[in-house]
């Protein structure tokens, strides 16, 4: 509630109030066959908070493996693809942008910071707005590696799995479940979270 983290006052408030009362009559804990998590990392968030580990299976994010294949070599941008928010972390990408003006840069989605974002880039960036699933075959093929930048815990983002789907390596900021879907210097690379020069 003191965070607004619904950006609504009544919504952030009746979130808060119905896991105050679950919490507090044990409805997750004693009325719960099954817990399903997306990583190891949720897995061990579940424990710690006292919920019974063989109530707890790990099934990560799936998706269609039969997806087009390019060289990433002749890959001509570094592509980002989510939400345009705080927790994703592209205050960070836009720092390591600037710090590499020849490199383009292409963002892919929406969300509330995107015309304060767009303000804040640097010429190299371009953002391309939401792309529907054809467009998005069409972005993964001309990238030569996706970015994941997030600040915040990810769960197991799809973003992941559909760029690697795509034969596409995947830069994340170490934080999280990321770590879990990347084989770092095989699949891509993990960096420091928030830390923009290490990035670039």
């Amino acid at each position: 509630v003191l965070k607004n983290c619904r950006q609504n006052v009544f919504e952030s408030a009746a979130y808060a109030t119905r896991s105050w009362i679950a919490r507090r009559r044990r409805w997750f804990h004693d009325n719960v066959t099954l817990f399903v998590v997306l990583t190891h990392f949720a897995e061990q968030k579940l424990i710690a908070a006292g919920f019974d580990p063989e109530r707890i299976r790990v099934l990560p994010n799936m998706v269609d493996l039969d997806c087009p294949q390019s060289d990433r070599r002749n890959g001509q941008y570094v592509a980002f693809s989510g939400r345009m928010s705080a927790e994703k972390g592209l205050d960070t990408l836009l720092k390591a942008a600037e710090r590499l003006p020849d490199v383009p840069f292409r963002l892919a989605g929406d969300g509330p910071l995107l015309d304060e974002l767009r303000s804040l880039a640097p010429s190299n960036v371009e953002f391309v707005g939401r792309l529907d699933m054809t467009q998005m075959v069409e972005f993964y093929g001309g990238a030569r590696f996706l970015v994941v930048p997030s600040k915040w815990y990810e769960g197991c983002p799809l973003v992941v799995s559909e760029a690697m789907s795509h034969g596409l390596p995947v830069i994340a900021s170490r934080i999280g479940g990321l770590a879990e879907l990347i084989d770092d210097d095989t699949t891509g690379w993990m960096f420091e979270t928030g830390k923009e020069e290490e990035l670039a």
